[in-house]
C-alpha cells in the first residue's frame, strides 16, 4: 500500500487521465482513512504533540453512549462538565487500528517518517508478544509523551532502553500470572453427616448435601450399609481377638508371678 501511495508509475497517471473517476491520489486516500478526526487533534499530531490514540478511533453509534462527567476546579468552585473522552485502548487490535490513522496523519506533513513508524510498530508488536499487551501499550504511551518533550531522545526507529527494560519487568509479572496452576485433585464430594449418623436431617430438602450413604452412595444411611456392617464385624472381631490376647497375657503374667513365689 505504501509503495502504491508513493510510486510515480502509470496507475495514478492513467486514473487521473480517465474522466468521471474519483481522485485516488495519496492525499485523498489518507483523507478517507482519517475521516472523523478532529482538526485540533490533527494539528497536535502535525506539531509532534502527544494525543490519546482512543481519540483517533471512530465512534461506534450502534452502542448507546453513556453520559460521563468529570470534575473541574473553576475559580474555587467544583463544577461537573460532560466528558467527551472515549474509553482507553486496552488491546493491540484497537491500538493497531488507531496507529494506522496516526501514521496517515503524520504522513500528511512528514511522509519520510513512514518507514521509521513501521519499525516502531514492529517494536510494539514484539513487546506485546513477549511481555503482554499491557506492557506494550504502556511503552507506547510513555514513549510518545517522552518524544513530545525531547524528539531527539526518542526516534521512532530505535528502542528506548529505559522504557524497554520497564516493559521486560512487566512481562515477567505477566508470565507469572498467566503461568498454569499445578494440577489439583477435585475436592471429595461432601455428604450429609447428620443423615449418615442419625438417619434424619433437620434441614430436610433444604440441605445442600445429598442424603445418601457416605460409604457406597446408596439411598440409605450409613447404619444400613452392607459395607458398614462388614466393617463393624471386622472391628468387633479385631477387638475380641485383642481382648483375648490381653487376657491370655494377663493370665501368663499371673502364673509366672505365682511360680516365682513358689
Amino acid at each position: 500500500l505504501l509503495q502504491e501511495m508513493t510510486a510515480t508509475g502509470t496507475l495514478c497517471s492513467s486514473l487521473s487521465a480517465t474522466p468521471n473517476l474519483p481522485d485516488l491520489t495519496p492525499s485523498s486516500t489518507a483523507t478517507l482513512l482519517t475521516l472523523g478526526v478532529d482538526d485540533k487533534i490533527r494539528s497536535k499530531i502535525h506539531a509532534g504533540e502527544y494525543v490519546k490514540f482512543s481519540s483517533l478511533l471512530p465512534t461506534d453509534f450502534t452502542i448507546p453512549q453513556s453520559d460521563n462527567y468529570k470534575s473541574i476546579d473553576k475559580e474555587g468552585q467544583l463544577l461537573f462538565v460532560k466528558s467527551n473522552d472515549k474509553d482507553p485502548i486496552n488491546s493491540m487490535v484497537k491500538w493497531t487500528e488507531a496507529f494506522h490513522i496516526y501514521v496517515a496523519i503524520v504522513a500528511e506533513k512528514t511522509p519520510t517518517e513512514i518507514g521509521n513508524l513501521m519499525l516502531y510498530a514492529q517494536t510494539i508488536q514484539k513487546i506485546a508478544d513477549s511481555c503482554g499487551d499491557h506492557a506494550a501499550l504502556l511503552y507506547d504511551e510513555k514513549f510518545r509523551r517522552w518524544r513530545q518533550r525531547d524528539p531527539a531522545a526518542c526516534p521512532w526507529h530505535l528502542k528506548n532502553v529505559e522504557l524497554y527494560q520497564e516493559a521486560v519487568v512487566l512481562g515477567l509479572d505477566f508470565k507469572l500470572k498467566t503461568k498454569k496452576q499445578p494440577f489439583r485433585a477435585p475436592p471429595k464430594h461432601k455428604y450429609c453427616f447428620s443423615y449418615n449418623n442419625h438417619g434424619t436431617c433437620p434441614k430436610g430438602n433444604a440441605c445442600p448435601h445429598p442424603h445418601v450413604c457416605q460409604l457406597c452412595a446408596g439411598k440409605h444411611w450409613r447404619k444400613f450399609c452392607p459395607k458398614f456392617k462388614s466393617s463393624s464385624k471386622y472391628h468387633s472381631n479385631n477387638s475380641t481377638n485383642n481382648s483375648n490376647k490381653s487376657s491370655t497375657t494377663n493370665k501368663g503374667s499371673i502364673n509366672f508371678n505365682s511360680n516365682t513365689d513358689l
